[in-house]
C-alpha cells in the first residue's frame, strides 16, 4: 500500500475511533455481513470516502448525477484485495434513476501486495479505477474512495466532484431531490462519521 493510501487509512481509522454512534441505533445494508462499525456508515476523512457495503453513494459533478455502490469485498477480513461495485450515471439534468438514458455498469477494483523500495520507487499491481458512466474515480484501497481524481499529471485537487452518501439499499429507494441529503466535496480537513442510520434514503 502506498504512504498515500495507508495516511488515507490511518485518518479514517482515528475518526472511527473518536465516533460517539456506538451507542446509538445502528443499520446496515443486509449485503454487508461484516460486525463491525465499518458496516454501519460511511465515513468522510483526508478527501477520501469509506463505503460500507451495500449503501449507494450519490455523485454529482455540475448538472449530472450518478450514483456507486461497493456490491462485496473479497476475501474476508483482514485482507482486502477486491472489490466489486455497481455505478448509475443519469442523463444530464436528469435526477431519476429509472428514466431513459441510464447508464449501468458492473465492475471490479484490485490490490495485488505493494513492492518496491521507498515511498518514491513503491508499485501496487491491480486496478484501482472504478468508472462511473464517462468518470472515472480512484480507490486507495478497496473500500475507500478517493474524492480527487488525481493522476501522474495532476495532482489530489477539487475537481467539482461532490457526494451524497444514503441509507439505500436498493436503487429503487434513492431520492435525488431529498433536501436532507448532505454533499462533501473534496477536502482534507473534513473528517466526519455518517451512520445510516441518520442518512436520507
Amino acid at each position: 500500500m502506498s504512504h498515500r493510501a495507508k495516511a488515507v487509512v490511518e485518518a479514517l481509522l482515528v475518526v472511527c475511533a473518536l465516533s460517539p454512534a456506538r451507542g446509538a441505533a445502528q443499520i446496515r445494508c443486509p449485503q454487508d455481513l461484516r460486525q463491525d462499525d465499518a458496516a454501519t456508515r460511511f465515513t468522510v476523512s483526508m478527501g477520501a470516502v469509506s463505503l460500507p457495503i451495500g449503501a449507494f453513494l450519490l455523485i454529482r459533478n455540475g448538472s449530472q448525477m450518478g450514483a456507486f455502490r461497493l456490491v462485496s469485498i473479497d476475501p474476508a477480513p483482514p485482507k482486502y484485495d477486491k472489490a466489486r461495485y455497481e455505478s448509475i450515471l443519469l442523463p444530464d439534468k436528469s435526477t431519476s434513476f429509472s428514466g431513459k438514458g441510464v447508464v449501468s455498469h458492473a465492475g471490479e477494483i484490485s490490490f495485488g501486495p505493494t513492492w518496491g523500495l521507498h515511498a518514491v520507487y513503491t508499485h501496487t499491481p491491480g486496478d484501482n479505477r472504478a468508472h462511473i458512466g464517462r468518470w472515472t474515480l480512484r480507490f486507495a484501497y478497496p473500500w475507500v474512495l478517493e474524492m480527487s481524481p488525481k493522476s501522474l499529471w495532476k495532482a489530489e485537487h477539487d475537481a467539482g466532484f461532490e457526494f451524497a452518501p444514503t441509507s439505500a439499499c436498493q436503487l429503487s429507494e434513492i431520492d435525488a431531490t431529498d433536501k436532507r441529503l448532505r454533499w462533501f466535496r473534496w477536502d482534507k480537513t473534513t473528517q466526519i462519521n455518517l451512520p445510516l442510520a441518520d442518512l436520507p434514503k
